[in-house]
């Protein structure tokens, strides 16, 4: 699109052009904010008023208030389709619908505990159940699918511990568990799990345009980028997990196939075409990754050295499966 959208935990929305990054405006509005509580359909943004149990709707081509709505306790995720708009009640267990056209409330539905993040591809919404309540029926760490167009459940799908961020791009599914330091991606056609990623460091926010995906992790202020098409698939007892390693040539960012203990073989990611890394406990790693460079070392399964020959040694590192 032509604007970018940032919701300030401390109170207001700035607007950036797209283009350039540069900030065009900062809206002021009352009440607390949450980082994941801001949506556009390129023309209204949905703001969510975690503080004001409330939805305020602004006016994309000038930034103008349109209207405050007000919603269920403690709205968190928010997210348009350009018909509905699905807002994320985190203390009261629901999800609010409203209509894009006009902002009036169309219902109220339950979901699992502590629902936090939403997203909508127009034919499914896709809600994060944070954690469990005194409610039985309010389960955590879960996934609860609706239907979007009459918002009734499908289906809750568990997925990792704690998720927060969703997001779906109509095909994937990708579901940030906070609290497992993991990623899950389903099938958006039936809501199966396909795999699991780990590697994060406390993923909370997670985008996806159906080719790329973008996890930031709450704890190191970094975003890990995947590619889609990369992904590997892994064979039975083995999931993939990012590694990220610093060596004299820059940095790559791979996954690697590992089982529970971190041991495995590197099969594509950002060094693919480049050779493989094999993973395993005691024995040394070595790979060719293309012309005139060769990594070699050790490992204990967490973290492994490596000395870059060119053909001679150039620059000792480490790299890590956190």
């Amino acid at each position: 699109g032509t604007h970018v959208w940032v919701a300030n935990l401390g109170g207001g929305v700035t607007e950036l052009n797209a283009s350039d990054g540069s900030v065009v405006r900062t809206i002021g509005l009352g009440g607390d904010l949450t980082s994941d509580g801001i949506s556009s359909d390129r023309t209204h943004v949905w703001v969510a008023n975690i503080s004001g149990n409330s939805v305020t709707e602004l006016n994309a081509s000038d930034g103008s208030v349109v209207q405050t709505t007000p919603v269920g306790d403690s709205p968190r995720g928010i997210s348009s389709d350009g018909t509905h708009v699905w807002v994320a009640n985190s203390s009261d267990n629901t999800v609010t619908e409203l209509n894009a056209s006009d902002g009036s409330v169309v219902q109220t539905i339950g979901v699992g505990g502590y629902p936090f993040g939403v997203s909508s591809d127009g034919t499914h919404v896709w809600v994060t159940n944070f954690a469990s309540t005194n409610n039985p029926n309010a389960t955590g760490n879960s996934v609860t699918e609706l239907n979007a167009s009459d918002g009734s459940v499908v289906q809750t799908i568990g997925v990792g511990s704690n998720p927060t961020g969703i997001s779906s791009d109509g095909t994937h599914v990708w579901v940030a568990n906070n609290g497992g330091n993991t990623v899950t991606e389903l099938n958006a056609a039936d809501g199966s799990v396909v795999q699991t990623i780990s590697g994060f460091n406390a993923p909370q926010g997670i985008s996806s345009d159906g080719t790329h995906v973008w996890v930031a992790n709450n704890n190191t202020n970094t975003v890990t980028e995947l590619s889609i098409q990369q992904v590997p698939s892994c064979a039975a007892g083995l999931h993939p997990h990012v590694l990220s390693a610093t060596y004299a040539k820059g940095t790559f960012t791979g996954l690697f196939c590992v089982n529970a203990k971190g041991f495995g073989t590197y099969t594509q990611g950002l060094l693919s075409g480049f050779g493989s890394v094999t993973v395993v406990k005691g024995t040394t790693v070595i790979a060719a990754l293309g012309k005139n460079l060769l990594l070699a070392g050790s490992t204990n399964g967490t973290k492994s050295s490596f000395v870059e020959l060119a053909p001679t040694p150039i620059k000792f590192g480490t790299f890590t499966l956190s």
